[in-house]
């Protein structure tokens, strides 16, 4: 008997557990193995928009920014509404803005859509062009986040990148100090 289930054991073994059956006529061939799907493209192209309805495009590709406002420094700034640091970080870039107005263009992207924008730029200061185009805006911030090897699931705020002549030079994530960014600005400009 125990030879008799050894021999069973062994031909379980030898043939697998695979139930095979095949049609009269037919060899038994394994199924096709589904084709490998092409990873999506990524979006390179991006319209912000703020709440007077303005927009300025964006393409972002390899660390390299193109828009159609074009200023020796181009800053992305990713924040919400409800973040202390984010908070603390707009008006100093307001200020950056204010002394740098002929070299740097500011965009803030707005990540959260809050009741009332508006009352929020007032209260915070904020001088410069914020894109309220919560979607496009996300995905935005998915490409760059990616790029900067920065997680793109929990998103952490507030992000500053700064490019320089349209290349990538420098990002702050965590609010970063007025003086901070204007001595890179400064290092920038080869002041």
């Amino acid at each position: 008997m125990k030879r008799l289930a050894l021999l069973l054991a062994f031909a379980l073994i030898i043939t697998g557990c695979e139930k095979k059956e095949t049609k009269k006529g037919e060899t038994n061939r394994s199924t096709p193995a589904k084709p490998i799907e092409a990873a999506k493209p990524v979006q390179k192209d991006f319209i912000l928009k703020n709440i007077d309805g303005k927009e300025v495009r964006l393409h972002i590709e390899d660390k390299s920014l193109e828009t159609n406002v074009s200023k020796k420094i181009t800053m992305l700034f990713f924040f919400t509404t409800w973040c202390p640091s984010c908070k603390a970080e707009a008006p100093e870039l307001t200020k950056v803005k204010a002394k740098y107005k002929d070299n740097v263009q500011i965009f803030g992207i707005l990540l959260d859509k809050p009741d009332d924008i508006e009352k929020f730029l007032t209260l915070e200061g904020v001088e410069f062009f914020v894109s309220t185009n919560y979607d496009e805006n996300n995905k935005l911030a998915k490409n760059i986040y990616a790029q900067l090897h920065i997680s793109t699931r929990n998103m952490p705020i507030p992000l500053v990148v700064m490019y320089v002549d349209g290349k990538y030079y420098i990002h702050y994530l965590g609010a970063a100090p007025y003086e901070m960014i204007e001595s890179d600005i400064k290092n920038a400009l080869g002041e």
